[in-house]
């Protein structure tokens, strides 16, 4: 059963508040034998790709694909203003 209407809201205002690049992890089915990772970028997440079964995880400004990983640091400067 699919409820795309939130997640398309999400989006939504993800699209009005972040840039095009953020990485978007949706992970359907964890710890079950079909199980899937799908990482794409804000700009090509479509509300499809989430259903009640999914895990959407948005990562921040610094998150990084590495290989077949996403890596968010955990620490960084703040910028200076002074």
């Amino acid at each position: 059963r699919s409820r795309p209407e939130g997640f398309v809201r999400a989006l939504k205002v993800l699209r009005e508040e972040c840039e095009p690049e953020r990485l978007i992890c949706f992970a359907r089915n964890v710890s079950r034998d079909d199980e899937t990772v799908t990482v794409t970028s804000l700009a090509s997440a479509k509300a499809e790709m989430a259903d009640m079964r999914t895990l959407v995880i948005v990562g921040n400004r610094l998150t990084r694909r590495i290989g077949r990983h996403v890596y968010t640091p955990r620490s960084y400067e703040m910028p200076s203003y002074a």
